[in-house]
């Protein structure tokens, strides 16, 4: 089965109903078993594909319910209903399955809470694997440069999953450099940092796609000491 509403299901003495359906991990998947109860008792079960009871539901009354319960591991998981107890004017009893699955949430990184220019993670050079870009949830990184220092920033990621932009920002919040296309990967620089001050890159889920909620992204930082020139310069010559 799949989410949504299947109606016109039959439930007889002795005849358990079982229907599988694929979950992803983090999935919440909430089912409902809807009849009327003087038609025959019926009861409800959710159940992982090696038989493990997951939640139940067992009232005298009309309707049972599993859930919400999240999915610990990807798979096919199994909803069990049994006619407990047949009663009425005719054998067994017709009911309908109402499933509904969320989708797993965004997972924050490890370099959460880091949403605002104040709460930016400190960073130095170098390549950061495994973030996470969610909705509404933007990434702040700091890095402290000196005069001279020649900053390149990109972000990898497949767009197919969610397109994620790029800016460098320097310490009054003014964006010195951005990159938003609509492609895979983004990247600002080279830029020549004309005074010692903390930057931030700034990394944002623009619009989200795919399969997943957010997009998973690796950020590179690369950075290269040159020598400032003076203001006596161009001097490097007796001519």
């Amino acid at each position: 089965l799949s989410a949504g509403l299947h109606a016109g299901l039959t439930a007889c003495e002795n005849d358990e109903d079982y229907f599988a359906i694929g979950l992803a991990v983090g999935e919440t998947i909430s089912v409902e078993a809807l009849f009327t109860d003087a038609e025959g008792d019926l009861d409800l079960e959710l159940m992982d594909i090696g038989g493990t009871v997951l939640d139940t539901s067992y009232t005298f009354t009309d309707n049972e319910s599993v859930g919400p319960y999240v999915a610990a591991t990807a798979g096919t998981y199994l909803i069990h209903v049994s006619l407990w107890q047949d009663a009425g004017s005719t054998p067994g009893n017709s009911y309908s399955l109402d499933i509904d699955i969320l989708p797993a949430p965004c997972v924050d990184d490890s370099y959460e809470d880091n949403d605002t220019l104040s709460t930016a993670s400190l960073i130095t050079a170098g390549s950061y694997n495994g973030l996470a870009a969610c909705e509404n949830d933007d990434d702040y990184y700091a890095i402290d440069l000196l005069p001279g220092d020649e900053i390149t920033v990109d972000v990898l990621f497949s767009d197919a999953e969610g397109d994620i932009d790029l800016q460098l920002v320097d310490s009054s919040g003014t964006v010195v450099l951005s990159s938003g296309t609509s492609t895979d990967d983004e990247s600002v620089g080279p830029y020549v940092v004309p005074a010692e001050e903390t930057y931030t890159v700034v990394v944002w889920l623009w619009g989200d796609a795919g399969s997943v909620p957010g997009n998973s992204y690796d950020l590179d930082v690369d950075l290269v000491a040159t020598c400032l020139e003076d203001s006596y310069e161009d001097n490097d010559s007796f001519a």
